[in-house]
């Protein structure tokens, strides 16, 4: 293939890239304006960064519950390091038992992600929305901030 080629493609995958970036920032921003911050924890979005949202976490206090109820609606969610790494195996080196890490533990226990690819639309949104409060009860952790700030949407 010669460079133009090669550049036109280059340009098209940019411009889908660009599209895909804005529509999962866009979720994640109507998910943090649709979320309770008084019992749902979410890393805040800094000034500084530019986050594309290949996932989006949150902590819950009944983790296990969320994720059988939307599962029961077709909202698939992962746990993605649900054994903190200070007691992997890999980790057993360093001599670190449970209890060593307690914030590190009760998020592990905590996060769950849910999806936030560019796919999503209103009506999933919905599903995925209105149903978690029952299951989301206790408070945030005083510990834990809860001031968010929405992403800017805007691709540079």
């Amino acid at each position: 293939c010669d460079g133009e080629d090669a550049l036109a493609r280059s340009d098209v995958y940019r411009s889908d890239l660009e599209e895909i970036t804005l529509r999962r920032r866009t979720n994640a921003a109507f998910y943090v304006s649709l979320l309770d911050p008084k019992v749902t924890f979410s890393p805040p979005c800094r000034e500084i960064e530019f986050n594309t949202f290949r996932t989006f976490g949150i902590q819950v206090e009944h983790r296990e519950a969320l994720r059988q109820h939307l599962g029961h609606v077709g909202i698939g969610t992962a746990i993605h390091y649900p054994v903190p790494i200070h007691v992997q195996p890999a980790a057993a080196s360093m001599g670190h038992r449970e209890g060593d890490f307690p914030i590190t533990e009760r998020q592990a226990r905590r996060i769950i992600t849910l999806p936030v690819h560019q796919g999503l639309t209103a009506v999933s949104y919905t599903h995925l929305t209105l149903p978690t409060t029952p299951y989301m009860e206790s408070p945030v952790d005083s510990r834990s901030p809860t001031k968010y700030t929405e992403p800017d949407i805007k691709l540079h």
